[in-house]
């Protein structure tokens, strides 16, 4: 089949699509849904190109001179809509989320799934939440990384992951100077505070490490092969952790943090790990309890919540944030 046949049947499928969604169309609309890059005439040409196939179509007279196309029935009243207002909700939350992975390998495949998407949206729902004045949702990045060099080595680790190939990795820790070197077993990508993690098992240290794309300096795809624990779960593996840092040398302790308004509310509202309980000290205090290691992460996010926040337990987490804050304060009062 030569291109132009095939974009024409391309063009006409997702017509065809839209009328199923939205039980009537306007070349107009089309014009928007093509992104004005196919003329009127031609998507006119493709919708008689449809009522010639034996697609039941109608049409009829519309404002000005433009004409409405819909289905005839019975096809119009048996074919439900392809998307309901969840389904829309999870349409205008993709298009923010796609931001995340902009410049990886996923982009494109998450610009066709949207595309295909908006395909079958109801033509009121892009009148009403596709308005080009406004958003109906937005999702802030904090200091977001920028993937563009790094793509290479996303798509290795993917492949990898594929065929359970071995990889070779250069990685640079912070503040070192030295790199090492190391091959490792790939399991999965992992998505953390928008930066994405490549997720390994290195035989050699007998343990699950979480290393960040962006400071590797190079990502080697292996001939030699691995085979999969198929005991892993991905769950598990950040199970006693606030945050990436952790591993079979950091043990789960009983914390206990003590929150003060107005930062209890903000605590109470949200689950922060899925061993937490929350218990009232009155005037608007609370204790949180929760099975974790002691690691620089929870200390961060402990610093975090400032004077709102005391920790109760473990006495060694206490420590660590007295020093954290002594630290701190040395740095200020120079």
């Amino acid at each position: 089949m030569e291109r132009t046949e095939t974009q024409v049947l391309e063009r006409c499928l997702k017509i065809l699509t839209r009328l199923i969604a939205s039980r009537e169309v306007r070349v107009s609309e089309l014009y928007t849904l093509f992104e004005r890059k196919v003329s009127r005439r031609t998507l006119e040409r493709d919708l008689q190109r449809l009522s010639a196939a034996n697609v039941p179509l109608i049409d009829r007279p519309g404002s000005g001179n433009e004409r409405i196309w819909m289905l005839q029935e019975p096809l119009k009243s048996a074919v439900p809509s392809l998307l309901g207002a969840e389904e829309i909700t999870a349409v205008l939350l993709l298009d923010e989320l796609s931001k995340t992975v902009q410049h990886t390998p996923f982009a494109n495949g998450v610009k066709r799934l949207q595309e295909r998407l908006r395909t079958s949206l109801p033509v009121d729902a892009i009148q009403q939440w596709h308005d080009r004045d406004h958003s109906t949702f937005l999702l802030l990045q904090n200091g977001s990384i920028d993937y563009r060099t790094h793509t290479t080595k996303i798509d290795t680790f993917l492949t990898a992951i594929s065929k359970t190939q071995r990889v070779l990795i250069k990685y640079r820790k912070p503040a070192s100077e030295k790199a090492s070197t190391m091959t490792l077993n790939p399991y999965l990508v992992l998505l953390f505070a928008e930066a994405l993690y490549a997720v390994a098992f290195s035989e050699r240290h007998q343990k699950f490490l979480t290393l960040p794309f962006h400071r590797m300096l190079s990502l080697e795809l292996l001939e030699e092969r691995f085979k999969r624990d198929p005991d892993f779960r991905s769950d598990s593996l950040l199970a006693n952790r606030i945050g990436l840092i952790g591993g079979p040398e950091h043990k789960p302790e009983q914390i206990e943090l003590k929150f003060t308004l107005p930062v209890s509310d903000t605590i109470r509202e949200r689950i922060w790990h899925p061993s937490q309980t929350i218990s009232d000290e009155g005037n608007g205090a609370i204790i949180l309890r929760f099975q974790v290691a002691v690691t620089k992460e929870l200390v961060a996010w402990v610093l975090r919540w400032q004077r709102f926040c005391e920790v109760l337990a473990p006495t060694s987490l206490r420590e660590q944030v007295i020093d954290a804050l002594d630290a701190t304060r040395t740095i200020y009062r120079k």
